[in-house]
C-alpha cells in the first residue's frame, strides 16, 4: 500500500467527520431562523413607577402577563407594555404605585430578531443544511472510491 493510497483513505475521513461537525453548527443556525416565536418565562424587572424598563426583548407577540412574587398575576390595569419597543412601564396610578420598587416578573412571547419572515427564503434556508450534507456525503465517497481505486480494489 503506498503513501498516496492511504492520504487519500484519510482525507476523505476527515473530510466526512469535519463535514458531520459542521453541519450540526449549520443546522442550529438552520433552526434559529426558521423558528418564529419565543417563549420567556419570569423575566425579572424592578418595577419603578412611571419609568419606562426595558425588557431584555422587543417585538413582543400574543399576552404578556407581570405577577408580583407575593400577590400573583398584576391587573393589566396597573401596568402598560409596549409591543414593539419591549418596555414595561408600572403605571403612577394609587393602586400601582404599592409595587413601586418591587420586582416583578414578566411573561411574554416575543419574535426572534433574525426570523426569516419570507417562506420561500425560509424554504432556500432550511435547503442549505440538506444540500451542505449532501456535498459532504458526496466528496467522502469520491475520495473512498479515489482511496480504493488506488489500492486496485476497484
Amino acid at each position: 500500500m503506498s503513501l498516496d493510497m492511504m492520504n487519500v483513505l484519510i482525507g476523505g475521513f476527515v473530510f466526512l467527520i469535519v463535514g458531520i461537525i459542521l453541519a450540526g453548527s449549520i443546522g442550529d443556525s438552520v433552526d434559529d431562523v426558521s423558528k418564529q416565536n419565543q417563549i420567556i418565562v419570569n423575566e425579572s424587572v424592578v418595577a419603578s413607577a412611571g419609568v419606562a424598563v426595558s425588557l431584555v426583548n422587543d417585538d413582543l407577540t400574543g399576552s404578556q402577563y407581570v405577577y408580583n412574587g407575593t400577590s400573583g398575576l398584576l391587573s393589566a390595569t396597573n401596568y402598560t407594555i409596549d409591543a414593539d419597543a419591549g418596555t414595561f412601564t408600572l403605571k403612577s396610578d394609587n393602586a400601582s404605585i404599592a409595587f413601586d420598587g418591587n420586582t416583578l416578573n414578566v411573561d411574554y412571547t416575543y419574535i426572534r430578531n433574525n426570523y426569516v419572515a419570507d417562506s420561500t427564503s425560509r424554504s432556500f434556508v432550511s435547503l442549505t443544511l440538506l444540500f451542505f450534507v449532501i456535498a459532504v456525503f458526496g466528496g467522502a465517497i469520491y475520495l473512498g472510491i479515489e482511496g480504493f481505486k488506488k489500492m486496485g480494489l476497484l
